[in-house]
């Protein structure tokens, strides 16, 4: 017999806490603007294609030397990723290492990053605690989540669950959703740490406040299957919806389940057709769902439906 398919988003074994720390920190060296300090490295690549064309490479070399922080970490970057001059980890340590401890807090978190992952090195994780540990002194939020990632999998140190969870929470605090959703899900699932619903719901809600959108869903299937937490399915649903809005597709799935069901609103088939088409063009478990749906559909109801779907994907790709 052919097991049932559970509805999406519904509570399954998730040890997915591992996966999204691996995923992490398989793209902890690429230079994006994120939410977790990470603009500073946008910032520091616009700078050196500028130096590129616009300042000699004597130039920034003699600013360095000169004691100039940010034409240090600049020097050290570009020798680091290997554009605008050969790749060169030597010359990379040596102007990071005089920009941090100069107090730059990204120079730090360069240097974390290259002991952690071996990047020019090789491999310490207790030295890459140590530079994390002076970046996040510094304020850099992106070391922060570092640490706690490290301490959470035991990535080059001791695993230590509980010292992971305050480094979570200071960076949560100091604005990072990513933190905020790990730190939920130890605490909601009592991985290493006391396991705790009421801080899960804090620790969710402050990340579905910062825009993050896992952290809405978990919240949302909380309240909607009144896991951990009393049962409420109209705040379940409007927090599946925010994290749904946002391109979640086990968040639509559930949305539209709750919508074909009548729960936490009032039943609509057009609606929960319009969230469940969507789960399944994103990938989620939905397809059986989505069927069941369509077969109770009117020609009208599946051209509402259908004109719903496309406004939505219109309004994504703007």
């Amino acid at each position: 017999m052919k097991p049932k398919t559970p509805p999406p988003g519904k509570s399954r074994p998730d040890t997915d806490i591992e996966m999204r720390l691996r995923t992490r920190f398989r793209h902890t060296r690429s230079l994006r603007a994120d939410r977790h300090g990470s603009p500073v490295r946008a910032l520091i690549l616009a700078l050196a294609a500028f130096a590129a064309t616009h300042v000699g490479a004597d130039a920034l070399q003699d600013a360095a030397g000169a004691g100039d922080q940010n034409a240090q970490l600049q020097l050290g970057v570009e020798y680091l990723e290997g554009y605008a001059r050969d790749f060169n980890p030597r010359q990379a340590l040596k102007w990071l290492t005089r920009a941090a401890k100069g107090g730059t807090a990204e120079a730090s978190l360069r240097l974390g990053e290259m002991y952690q992952q071996g990047h020019g090195v090789r491999t310490n994780g207790k030295t890459a605690v140590k530079w994390y540990k002076r970046a996040a002194a510094d304020g850099s939020t992106a070391a922060l989540l570092n640490l706690a990632s490290m301490y959470a999998m035991g990535m080059g140190v001791r695993a230590n669950p509980e010292l992971s969870l305050r480094y979570f929470t200071r960076a949560a605090e100091a604005g990072s959703g990513e933190a905020a959703l790990n730190a939920g899900l130890m605490v909601a699932r009592g991985q290493g740490v006391e396991l705790d619903s009421a801080e899960a719901v804090r620790f969710f809600r402050m990340g579905a406040e910062l825009g993050d959108a896992n952290s809405a869903f978990e919240l949302g299937r909380m309240y909607a299957n009144g896991a951990g937490v009393q049962k409420d399915e109209a705040r379940g649903l409007a927090m599946l919806l925010r994290a749904a809005e946002q391109g979640h597709a086990r968040a639509q799935g559930l949305s539209g389940v709750l919508h074909a069901e009548g729960r936490g609103g009032p039943q609509d088939d057009v609606e929960a057709f319009k969230w469940l088409s969507l789960a399944v063009v994103n990938g989620a478990d939905a397809v059986a769902h989505r069927d069941s749906v369509a077969g109770r559909l009117s020609d009208d109801q599946r051209s509402e439906a259908q004109r719903r779907i496309n406004t939505w994907l219109v309004g994504r790709s703007r």
